[in-house]
């Protein structure tokens, strides 16, 4: 939340000038050391197909297919870059970098909500709720993989729960909806 907060970047894109050719220019661009090398996938796979989603929609294609990847590659129909996803598709009219960080906080607020609304289902009362939205919303599965496709989906677990338990116990053609929608949403 900080990095939204402050205009800065939740995404590892000070891992690059770690090795050359941008070694010698991390001091004088004012990059810091990097906070986390271990996520260095997301550097290397998942912001270079965001930005393939973002050249599509920007040359006003359907984002189906890669031009950056060897000879081409599939891009919808690849689950990590989320092409069609309503938060990649607003994520996009930002920079890349801005966009992964709407990303992430849009991802810890759907996670938030979820859990809040699966324990008030569940009987909760409004603080116990709460602390169950925060609790789920910084659990490691979903802090560290944020930015990563299965971060996205256990970002949704709550509702697809609280959706599942709702056509089981009140069936109705708006509890289908509601599992259709958060099914279709992972």
């Amino acid at each position: 939340m900080k990095a939204l907060l402050t205009g800065a970047v939740y995404a590892p894109v000070d891992l690059p000038y770690l090795t050359e050719p941008l070694r010698q220019m991390r001091e004088p661009l004012g990059v810091a050391p990097p906070q986390n090398g271990i996520i260095s996938d997301l550097y290397a796979q998942m912001i270079p197909w965001r930005k393939a989603v973002q050249y599509a929609l920007r040359h006003r294609e359907w984002p189906l297919w890669n031009p950056f990847m060897l000879s081409g590659d599939v891009l919808a129909a690849s689950a990590q870059p989320a092409a069609y996803s309503p938060f990649t598709l607003l994520a996009c009219l930002l920079p890349v970098a801005q966009g992964l960080t709407f990303s992430a906080a849009m991802a810890f607020f759907v996670a938030a909500l979820g859990a809040y609304l699966l324990a008030r289902e569940l009987g909760c009362r409004e603080s116990v709720a709460l602390f169950a939205a925060a609790a789920w919303m910084y659990a490691k599965a979903i802090a560290f993989f944020i930015l990563w496709s299965v971060g996205a989906s256990w970002v949704l677990l709550p509702f697809i729960l609280l959706a599942t338990r709702r056509v089981v116990r009140q069936p109705s053609v708006r509890s289908a909806a509601f599992l259709m929608v958060a099914l279709a949403m992972c």
